[in-house]
């Protein structure tokens, strides 16, 4: 039954992957400091028209570099590629920051793995990127209970950003998305009001952002 559980979660995150692949990444905002975030659907948004790293970079001045895909993480490539894949190929040009957000849509695979990935990610980021702020943020969840994957998927991303001397901060403790009027009726994915608290959220979590 748990099995039959988790795979309903993966199938529902990974919906809007198809597309996601060919539209790349999106880039908008001011010529001010350039913010970089990797993530899935929550950062890419369904059915949204606004998503929080949008919302977030209009508030702080950012430049904002989009890498989110729905149904992606750091091992689950979806239809597109992984975090880590993403991050190695981007061309970006001198980031300033560069948040990881996720992911739920990793709760297939071992949090050994995930945590593999994440590290090597993390590495990726910083042998690319010396001079960026690098933060990651675990897998947000909806207004439900977290699944116990989940939450050993949230220790694993944790770890990984203590040995690699990343930033982290746990959405899961946070509950952004704990109302639920603020989820979508899939019962999973965030509201446009959602998105907002999400952006709220990372910017009181993160409370020295230039």
């Amino acid at each position: 039954m748990l099995a039959v559980a988790i795979a309903g979660i993966v199938t529902a995150c990974t919906f809007a992957a198809g597309t996601a692949q060919e539209q790349g990444p999106r880039t908008e905002g001011s010529s001010g400091p350039t913010l970089v975030v990797v993530g899935d659907s929550y950062s890419e948004g369904v059915d949204n028209t606004v998503v929080w790293p949008q919302l977030l970079a209009e508030k702080r001045g950012y430049r904002l570099v989009n890498l989110s895909i729905s149904g992606t993480g750091y091992m689950n490539g979806g239809f597109a590629t992984t975090f880590g894949d993403r991050i190695k190929s981007a061309d970006i040009e001198r980031p300033s920051i560069i948040i990881f957000a996720g992911s739920r849509n990793d709760i297939l695979f071992s949090p050994a793995e995930v945590g593999a990935a994440a590290r090597e990610a993390f590495a990726t980021a910083q042998d690319r990127f010396p001079k960026a702020r690098i933060i990651a943020i675990g897998p947000i969840w909806d207004s439900s209970t977290p699944a116990d994957a989940v939450r050993a998927i949230n220790s694993a991303v944790s770890q990984a950003a203590e040995a690699s001397g990343v930033e982290f901060v746990d959405a899961l403790s946070a509950d952004w998305l704990a109302d639920r009027s603020l989820i979508h009726a899939d019962g999973i994915h965030a509201t446009d009001a959602g998105q907002q608290f999400l952006s709220d959220g990372v910017e009181e979590a993160i409370p020295d952002l230039p």
